[in-house]
């Protein structure tokens, strides 16, 4: 199995995408989702690697073996309509992973996580369990951006592990700030040949250089057709994503580097990029 991961808005579903264009692999996505995953996730980022969240294990090596898996059944997003279709037939994470194994009956697939909630999970996945896995890493200021133009907010009470040591923020962008430099450091630290850090950038100046890393690493070919791929979803004419859509693509890869510039407010770029904890991060990445 891989697992590919990162905080959310950092090129997961991108890497994800050009994944599912190959015929001998099939991408699941966001199964650690508490909102629409897989039963029983009490946090967005169980951290696996520091002790907390302990049953992720389980569920991973579960779904390892295409197991028939139990999925979240009420969510508070769902429409009225939505949520009776949920009942009935399943989300469409459940119903996927339906395809998925019924797939894999009459032709074997490696699995694939896509999955920005297993970034505190990678130590695991890499060392215990041994799986290959690539993370995402994004510079904080334009995820940042991205973040909010989608006006997500962070709750930090539901985004790690059971007591996890996190101190108490009042602003939202400090929040953001903690979060992740959280996840980024811990990723930075592991050294393991499972183990792929991958940067958003990277990914958008050389996609095909940086996607021919990813594929060795993995240890599968970069045929024609994620080639095809990645080609069309790079070579849009703009940067931009329009408004609140949750994932665009067939944008300009070269130009969407540099867009956070223009649309984060100065003092807003210069709190991210001098914080404590972020700022030594970037100073090593970028």
């Amino acid at each position: 199995m891989f697992v590919v991961t990162g905080m959310h808005r950092s090129g997961t579903t991108f890497v994800g995408k050009i994944l599912d264009a190959c015929d001998d692999l099939a991408v699941f996505h966001e199964p650690f989702n508490r909102h629409f995953g897989l039963k029983g996730i009490a946090k967005n980022y169980p951290a696996v690697d520091d002790g907390y969240e302990s049953y992720a294990t389980d569920l991973l090596s579960r779904l390892a073996r295409l197991e028939k898996m139990q999925f979240v059944s009420d969510c508070q997003k769902d429409s009225a309509i939505k949520a009776v279709v949920r009942k009935v037939i399943g989300g469409k994470s459940e119903q996927q992973w339906r395809r998925i194994r019924m797939t894999n009956k009459f032709r074997a697939k490696t699995l694939v996580l896509k999955d920005p909630f297993l970034s505190l999970s990678t130590q695991t996945l890499t060392t215990n369990l041994e799986y290959k896995v690539v993370f995402l890493c994004r510079h904080p200021v334009a995820v940042w951006s991205s973040i909010q133009q989608m006006d997500w907010r962070m709750d930090l009470g539901n985004f790690f592990g059971e007591d996890f040591p996190l101190s108490e923020a009042d602003s939202e962008i400090e929040r953001f700030c903690q979060v992740w430099s959280v996840l980024n450091a811990h990723n930075m630290s592991i050294a393991n040949p499972n183990f792929l850090f991958v940067t958003h950038e990277a990914l958008c100046l050389t996609p095909q250089a940086e996607f021919e890393r990813i594929f060795n690493h993995l240890g599968i070919a970069f045929t024609q057709r994620p080639r095809a791929r990645l080609n069309e979803m790079s070579s849009g004419a703009t940067a931009d994503k329009k408004g609140a859509k949750l994932h665009q693509f067939k944008r300009n890869s070269a130009e969407i580097i540099h867009a956070w510039k223009r649309k984060v407010p100065q003092h807003e770029q210069d709190y991210i990029l001098t914080h404590a904890q972020v700022r030594p991060l970037v100073n090593q990445l970028y």
